[in-house]
């Protein structure tokens, strides 16, 4: 994507240097599309025994669903997330399916975090997706060497690094960027 902004901004530069009629300058935009880069956040798959439902096992179909709907309408390309069980995954497999680039950014060990945030239900089979997903990330990123000590810190340092290394990604390819909260609770 690097090689194909540098492009259009040539041509871009060409462009205007040439004089050209305004426009033409669709029709090199059209030839230099760059996808749109998305972060994303949300709930991760209630633990067993919670009390006020959130984001239950039953609905994980529906999420995949509206999530897959929302890439498609905000034509995502680049994503950025974590990779905890629930909609985080769900996001990261939307975006493989859309042939998109995945970055990760986990908050801490890779140990630890799947200990916190991937293997919380027994007999589920969020492990397995996580592993496919770490393999065929095209960036992972540990915002810290340290363990998970259950303070919110880590987790909002690793939010902060997420959406910045987006937004420096779109401007980078002077693209657009976009930040996707998905927290509704059901």
């Amino acid at each position: 994507y690097g090689d194909l902004a540098s492009t259009r901004r040539n041509a871009r530069l060409l462009f205007t240097v040439m004089d050209l009629d305004p426009g033409q300058m669709q029709r090199i935009e059209s030839c230099f599309q760059i996808p749109r880069v998305v972060v994303f956040a949300g709930h991760m798959i209630d633990s067993p025994g919670r009390l006020q439902p959130r984001f239950p096992q039953r609905l994980e179909k529906q999420v995949q669903q509206k999530i897959a709907a929302l890439l498609k309408r905000l034509d995502a390309g680049i994503g950025y997330s974590c990779a905890a069980c629930g909609s985080d995954i769900l996001f990261l497999e939307a975006m493989l399916k859309r042939k998109g680039e995945v970055n990760i950014i986990l908050p801490f060990i890779m140990s630890e975090f799947r200990k916190t945030s991937v293997d919380i239900h027994p007999g589920a089979n969020w492990g397995k997706r996580f592993d496919q997903l770490m393999k065929r990330a095209s960036r992972l990123v540990i915002a810290s060497e340290n363990r998970a000590t259950g303070c919110v810190v880590a987790h909002e340092y690793s939010n902060l690094l997420k959406d910045g290394l987006a937004i420096l990604r779109a401007k980078m390819l002077d693209t657009e960027g976009r930040v996707e909260r998905f927290q509704k609770r059901y």
